[in-house]
């Protein structure tokens, strides 16, 4: 009774332990078929089972797609799929969400009639557990035992708690997968969209005598779709700060009269918009009247991060080797409007008409401008 007892604490400690492992697998996983194949072997393992696997189910319980499966030494995978109604009797109970459960395929009166075919496979004992989507079972987490054996009380909970962890994990995967498909879908078609708006521009303005405005407006909508093609990269989570510049300075005839120095920032889709816009109007105004006007004019855009109370991230433009320059007269136009506004509109924006050349400094709270980790 004793040694009983003990053997019972083991095993339970065991599928506790077992529990936890699997928890921290499938948190690491990312395809439904890592996550199926770490969940059979934990479970096959645990139970001392000869086979486990995951299966889906097709139409109401008529197939079984049984999933690449975990087996022990010398027995052989039962992947692909198989018909219900081939094994017996045996439909009922997961059709209305309930475990399948035989002790003995020669002796329960649902599989005697095909206990060979049963054996065939080196089973003697099984369980589907099923996985239930919409009060339909969709799937069922499989355990085979070469020998007939008892399923107790205690273990078919522990199946019971692995199906749910399991189907947690595939539900939140095929989210994930479904918001990807979302995002791209979603990028491509505000790809198009900026792409008729260029060209309702284009066909509206045609007429218009002065086309400085015109061409202005034209650039700034290719400024953002530079920008948009980074994001996509990321399915529009993110893009690196480094190459949002550079897709966007590219516009100004190259990169190579730009220094650029900072870490590589994992940008918001916001910041990365509101950074190429920013990027666009000042190296537009350095092309017409700073540095990138005279043959020698370079630009240094360097950026930093400043710890404190807000961490901020620092943005410097230094303009150098052009023709000496002056302030503005007057408030400017809409592209000094969009300067002064800064980074993420926060309007720090500190501008020195230096005569060597412009300097600038642009200011944004850090957790505005990355990407939010939960």
């Amino acid at each position: 009774m004793i040694f009983l007892e003990v053997t019972q604490r083991v095993e339970a400690d065991t599928r506790r332990a077992a529990l936890l492992q699997l928890g921290d697998r499938l948190r690491d996983l990312a395809t439904i078929g890592e996550m199926t194949a770490a969940a059979s072997e934990i479970v096959g393992r645990t139970l001392h089972a000869t086979r486990a696997g995951f299966g889906l189910i097709v139409g109401d319980v008529e197939f079984v797609d049984i999933e690449p499966d975990w087996t022990a030494p010398g027995q052989g995978s039962v992947a692909g799929r198989h018909r219900y109604d081939d094994f017996g009797n045996i439909r009922a109970p997961l059709q209305r969400g309930e475990p399948l459960v035989v002790n003995d395929v020669a002796t329960d009166p649902r599989t005697q009639a095909e206990a060979g075919i049963w054996q065939g496979f080196a089973i003697n004992a099984f369980v589907h557990m099923p996985v239930r989507e919409k009060e339909r079972t969709v799937a069922v987490f499989i355990v085979h035992d070469v020998n007939a054996r008892v399923w107790t009380v205690d273990e078919l909970a522990f199946l019971r708690n692995v199906a749910d962890r399991v189907e947690v994990g595939v539900a939140r995967v095929r989210t994930e997968e479904l918001q990807v498909v979302l995002n791209h879908e979603l990028a491509h078609r505000l790809k198009n969209t900026l792409a008729i708006v260029q060209s309702i521009a284009s066909s509206t303005l045609r007429d218009v005598a002065e086309r400085g405005p015109v061409e202005a407006f034209e650039r700034r909508v290719l400024a953002l779709s530079r920008a948009h093609d980074v994001l996509m990269q990321k399915s529009w989570t993110a893009a690196k700060m480094r190459s949002v510049m550079e897709s966007v300075l590219n516009i100004q005839g190259g990169l190579d009269r730009f220094a650029l120095d900072g870490p590589d920032l994992d940008l918001s889709p916001q910041a990365a918009l509101s950074l190429s816009l920013l990027l666009h109007e000042l190296a537009t105004n350095a092309l017409k009247y700073g540095a990138l006007s005279a043959r020698g004019g370079k630009v240094r855009i360097a950026w930093r991060t400043e710890e404190g109370t807000a961490p901020t991230l620092v943005l410097d433009w230094t303009e150098s080797g052009g023709p000496p320059v002056n302030a503005p007269n007057g408030r400017g136009g809409f592209g000094s409007k969009l300067i002064r506004m800064g980074l993420l509109g926060t309007r720090q924006a500190a501008l020195n008409y230096d005569p060597v050349g412009l300097k600038a400094e642009f200011r944004a709270p850090l957790a505005d401008v990355q990407v939010s980790v939960h």
